[in-house]
């Protein structure tokens, strides 16, 4: 997004880029009250496929503002076509959204798993003509046993949906604060300690999940604004059965060390290891919010 609020995707490999729409001021028209003094915070944008310049592309951008509502914005770059800011199932919250089997599926709180149905008018514009929970239960109540030993007051959690070897997943990261009574920065303490994985099993009616103790070779990178699945095999230095993860906290004020919060987790035996070894260099910054991100290699946009 640039200053004056212009958004654009671009490839950071090939530098290909398609314009999109000014989504804050978007997302303004979608509010009630437009004098309202929320603001949006957070955007994640999905495809279905590989982007292309036709104007038949389609794109769709989750936007979390900070009165805890979600935004769905459904695009045809560089026209916003529908938006979608409305309760699920009595939660207005959005955890993530992730394009599987050509359907657009989001993750609620609560742990509902919803689908939205995208059709196209006369025009040929996408709009979302329904939604529909199809996974409505909590998973497990709780965190992992090896966590157990820990204060359920010192918890909390982050949620990421992930397609991976025609599966979808959902993976739960749990955050410990070290120091629950620092008057520091309000995240400065806070350490990722372990995750579960579930998988969607949606040949039920309510869909269940089930709980997932191995990932068949594969090994995922999660994080807010985008997650993929990997087999290990086919790159060197990735690990099998792991959860690789970055610091991705809705920061007030960044810290010099952006990956402090970083790590590789094996759902095996729940062993976290560094990212990076001890003698790699730490990118240091001193103004401004920012937060490192996945870049996957892809083929077009």
């Amino acid at each position: 997004m640039r200053i004056n609020g212009e958004c654009s995707l671009m490839n950071p490999f090939s530098k290909a880029k398609i314009d999109l729409p000014k989504l804050a001021t978007v997302w303004r028209q979608g509010c009630s009250d437009v004098n309202s003094d929320i603001n949006p915070l957070f955007y994640k944008v999905v495809v279905p496929s590989p982007l292309d310049s036709s104007p038949e592309s389609l794109v769709v951008v989750m936007i979390l503002d900070s009165g805890n509502w979600s935004t769905v914005c459904i695009c045809q770059p560089p026209f916003a076509t529908d938006l979608f800011r409305e309760e699920i199932m009595g939660q207005s919250q959005l955890y993530d959204v992730v394009f599987f089997n050509g359907k657009l599926y989001g993750l609620a709180f609560g742990d509902m798993l919803v689908v939205f149905e995208i059709s196209y008018d006369l025009g040929n514009k996408p709009k979302i003509a329904s939604t529909e929970c199809v996974v409505i239960n909590f998973w497990v109540p709780g965190w992992p046993q090896h966590l157990s030993s820990k204060g359920a007051y010192s918890f909390r959690t982050r949620h990421y949906l992930v397609e991976c070897c025609g599966r979808l997943l959902t993976v739960k990261r749990f955050i410990h604060k070290d120091n629950p009574y620092s008057t520091s920065l309000l995240f400065e303490h806070d350490r990722t300690v372990g995750f579960d994985v579930f998988e969607a099993d949606l040949s039920t009616n309510p869909g269940q999940w089930r709980h997932v103790n191995k990932l068949g070779g594969q090994a995922l990178f999660v994080g807010r604004h985008g997650s993929k699945c990997f087999a290990a095999e086919e790159y060197n230095g990735i690990q099998e059965d792991c959860i690789y993860f970055m610091c991705d906290s809705p920061w007030p004020d960044c810290p010099a060390d952006p990956l402090r919060d970083s790590g590789v987790y094996n759902i095996r035996n729940g062993m976290i290891t560094p990212l990076l070894s001890e003698t790699a260099a730490v990118l240091q910054h001193h103004s401004g919010q920012w937060f490192p991100t996945w870049i996957f290699p892809t083929d077009s946009i």
